[in-house]
């Protein structure tokens, strides 16, 4: 599971509208990233418009690397960029650099169709010649950039793709390359670009077969809406882009806790995304099926007309994990709080409360590396 990074806003809890966020959210997106158990990978929420690219690539990245300890995914506007990320992973390794190469991972795009433009090209070269694994994804959307027919949209997107490997593999053989995939479509009526369609889940689906035809881990992302706020229409799009995102095979996610397209985010949605997502992983775990989970010898102890509540096996198992607890949903059948409420609530006290393992000898080092690159802009 990881999380949405990138956009332009955040959706406020209390004032219900957006609002542009900064090096403070970002902190906090990372703070909170590191609290929910499920969450793997961590993106900075945003970059700081109102800074240089430079400045806000610098306290972006150290926002993020001082609040998780999780495995980082940036998407570098620059080679700057990619470097500093490179640096700061290096400190994080503590100079070991095999370790240093699996803190991070990059993400380049091409420019569909069949572009791939210097900055990109760039990135893969970088990463290569680095051995950080790279996911590169296409992002053509059906009906605007590749052909309204999903199979000559996925043609397109494959060919894309392995092109980017081919670069890649070119510079450096087996370096650690992720086929990605963003592709979409859009709406045929207004020419809006759409992220949580059936039809980009259909596409990643077939993306996760072309992945494993070509022996590769699948990127993409999950927990996409394209609804802008945390209401019905983000629920029903959450729960569909997450257990088909789950069945397409994907090893590697971003999206978590993004509204909008992909142009915003919420803090609350974060938390109800991890939720969504520990159901749809209980579900595909499937039904284990063994002697202890057939359960012959309570069968027997209970007995015909028996009754299983009190059996010490139910309650052996309370917390096993056999059955799915949510924290937030109601099952009650009464009014309480909803769901949103609960989210804001417990982003509050991580906020209050939480403070992530972060290792202690890496915070002088980390604030030196950005206050001296901040001095040479």
């Amino acid at each position: 599971m990881g999380t949405q990074g990138y956009v332009p806003h955040l959706w406020d809890y209390d004032s219900r509208s957006y609002r542009i966020p900064g090096e403070e959210d970002v902190a906090l997106w990372a703070r909170l990233a590191d609290a929910l158990p499920e969450v793997r990978i961590v993106q900075p929420i945003c970059q700081d418009a109102r800074l240089s690219t430079q400045e806000s690539c610098l306290k972006m990245a150290r926002a993020v690397v001082l609040n998780t300890s999780k495995h980082y995914l940036a998407q570098p506007l620059d080679l700057y960029e990619a470097q500093v990320w490179l640096d700061l992973a290096r400190i994080i390794a503590h100079g070991n650099e095999a370790h240093s190469k699996r803190v991070i991972s990059l993400m380049a795009t091409v420019n569909s169709p069949l572009q791939l433009d210097t900055k990109n090209a760039g990135l893969l070269r970088f990463s290569a010649e680095n051995e950080i694994p790279i996911a590169f994804f296409g992002g053509s959307l059906s009906g605007a950039t590749s052909p309204v027919t999903l199979a000559g949209t996925l043609s397109l997107h494959n060919a894309e793709t392995l092109f980017g490997l081919t670069l890649h593999q070119f510079i450096r053989p087996g370096a650690p390359f992720i086929y990605g995939t963003a592709t979409s479509n859009i709406d045929l009526r207004t020419g809006n670009a759409l992220y949580a369609s059936i039809e980009y889940s259909l596409l990643k689906c077939a993306a996760g077969q072309l992945a494993r035809h070509n022996h590769l881990p699948l990127f993409s992302a999950l927990a996409l809406a394209d609804a802008p706020y945390p209401e019905v229409q983000a629920g029903i799009e959450k729960g569909l882009t997450v257990l088909l995102t789950f069945l397409s095979g994907t090893n590697y996610t971003s999206g978590s806790g993004n509204l909008g397209t992909c142009q915003a985010a919420a803090f609350e949605q974060l938390v109800i995304d991890h939720e969504v997502y520990q159901m749809v992983r209980r579900f595909v775990s499937g039904i284990q099926v063994d002697d202890e989970h057939l359960a012959w010898d309570t069968l027997v102890r209970v007995g015909i007309g028996g009754n299983y509540l009190v059996d010490p096996q139910t309650v052996a198992w309370l917390r096993s994990g056999e059955h799915y607890i949510p924290t937030l949903a109601n099952r009650k059948g009464i009014h309480s709080k909803t769901m949103l409420d609960k989210a804001h609530d417990f982003c509050q006290h991580v906020f209050d409360e939480y403070q992530p393992q972060i290792d202690m000898n890496i915070v002088d080092p980390i604030n030196q590396y950005t206050e001296r690159k901040m001095e040479q802009i």
